[in-house]
């Protein structure tokens, strides 16, 4: 009898302290390795979606602006621009060598500057027989950074020129352009050359650097 209770002491024992000790250091170190990696995977995969927004975004707005200039004509490429955009008395104009050629980046254009593209784009007004509205994109520097907004303007009607307070963003505002090139090549079928480079993401570890360049030809002879 005696046997047996000693039996069944030794057998419904607990876990001593020095067992509890090992196996919360174990558990300890495992969760700390796990949540580390669980971190990296969240950071991963907010940069990724940062990366997924910034070209999403980018490339609607090249997109959209390839495709009408692609269809437009009398591209009109200003510096300094002085505003009063009007489709169908656009003059052709080129970048005289691009927004900054003599620059070590070609994609940084000169500081604190606005660079407006103008053209008389295939959009037809339905006031004073139908003219051909223009459309002006323009790089606008913000101010106390070195970083430009990209604009969008179109003219409303057939009298009325674009000003600057037609203008509106076409990027998110998460997306911030540090230096851009555009050139305007004038030939028959005049071309444009754009390039634009930044970054998105606010916080350093979601910053996803980007440098895009596109050539957009007309189909639109001069």
């Amino acid at each position: 009898m005696h046997f047996r209770t000693s039996k069944i002491k030794r057998l419904t024992r607990a876990f001593t302290l020095v067992e509890m000790i090992v196996a919360l250091g174990i558990f300890s170190i495992v969760a700390v390795v796990a949540l580390g990696a669980l971190v990296k995977i969240i950071s991963a995969n907010k940069k990724a979606q940062t990366l997924q927004a910034s070209i999403t975004n980018l490339s609607f707005a090249l997109d959209s602006m390839s495709r009408e200039l692609r269809v437009g004509s009398k591209y009109y490429c200003e510096k300094n621009p002085s505003f009063g955009y009007i489709g169908d008395s656009l003059p052709s104009k080129d970048c005289s060598g691009g927004t900054d050629p003599s620059a070590s980046n070609p994609a940084q254009s000169v500081s604190g500057s606005s660079v407006v593209i103008a053209f008389k784009s295939s959009k037809i007004a339905t006031d004073n027989g139908g003219c051909n509205l223009a459309i002006a994109y323009m790089f606008d520097p913000v101010v106390g950074t070195d970083s430009w907004k990209l604009k969008k303007a179109v003219q409303k009607d057939c009298i009325t020129g674009i000003t600057i307070d037609d203008f509106s963003d076409v990027i998110d505002p998460g997306v911030f352009i540090t230096g851009y090139y555009l050139d305007v090549v004038p030939t028959t079928y005049p071309s444009v050359v754009i390039r634009i480079s930044g970054y998105a993401g606010v916080r350093e570890k979601e910053k996803t650097v980007f440098d895009v360049q596109t050539t957009v030809s007309a189909r639109t002879l001069e």
